[in-house]
């Protein structure tokens, strides 16, 4: 009788966001790339502009904290939507992260284990307030099963009324088991929510895995 031989799980490394021209995206390791991405980013937007130097100043500090933020929770990438629609700008952040998790023993690489997982804990909590706009579904992208949780956030700001946020979280289980892959957007402009949406779902629709046996 001939021997059975095991499908092989190819292990994946990192993943490919695809942006739109208009994003810019900031490795955020090593820190010296991180550094260099923002500097070429502030050099962009104020091109031309030299009678703001404070607010260039400024602008470099906020972007550097966010990205040390992004990368100190083992974030993978940062991106910034630079769109202007008749001249206003519609802002918009992207944090990917690679999340590793012990896959159980009774699981198989892919079988959406972890995803069905994570629903579970995502759920609303019977009594307590669902957040404004929430949504939580399961969808299929090229790239596999995906988790994508919608809701509107309030800002925490003093003197002023809250700006609400629309954040919009995409899980995507890694093909070799090891864990998943969160594409977490976010943008003030819940005006947009649908368009806004639709553009992250394209996102995270063209996400490609690259294997161990690729260049990243």
């Amino acid at each position: 009788m001939a021997a059975v031989v095991e499908p092989s799980v190819v292990t994946v490394v990192d993943v490919r966001v695809v942006l739109p021209d208009h994003w810019w995206a900031i490795p955020l390791q090593p820190p010296e790339a991180r550094e260099r991405s923002v500097e070429r980013l502030v050099e962009r937007q104020f091109a031309g502009v030299d009678d703001q130097p404070l607010l260039r100043v400024d602008t470099r500090k906020q972007l550097l904290a966010q990205a040390g933020t992004a990368a100190a929770s083992d974030a993978r990438l940062m991106a910034l939507s630079l769109q202007q629609v008749g001249g206003i700008p519609v802002p918009a952040s992207l944090v990917v992260h690679w999340i590793d998790i012990a896959a159980r023993p009774d699981s198989t690489p892919g079988d959406g284990s972890l995803l069905l997982g994570l629903q579970d804990e995502l759920r609303p909590t019977p009594g307590v307030a669902t957040p404004p706009g929430f949504v939580l579904d399961l969808g299929q992208m090229p790239a596999g099963t995906v988790l994508r949780r919608v809701h509107e956030q309030p800002a925490e700001l003093q003197g002023a009324e809250p700006m609400p946020s629309l954040i919009a979280d995409y899980w995507l289980e890694r093909p070799d088991g090891g864990g998943l892959v969160q594409l977490a957007f976010g943008t003030p402009m819940v005006l947009l929510r649908q368009p806004l949406l639709e553009l992250f779902d394209a996102i995270s629709g063209a996400l490609r895995w690259v294997s161990a046996n690729e260049p990243t």
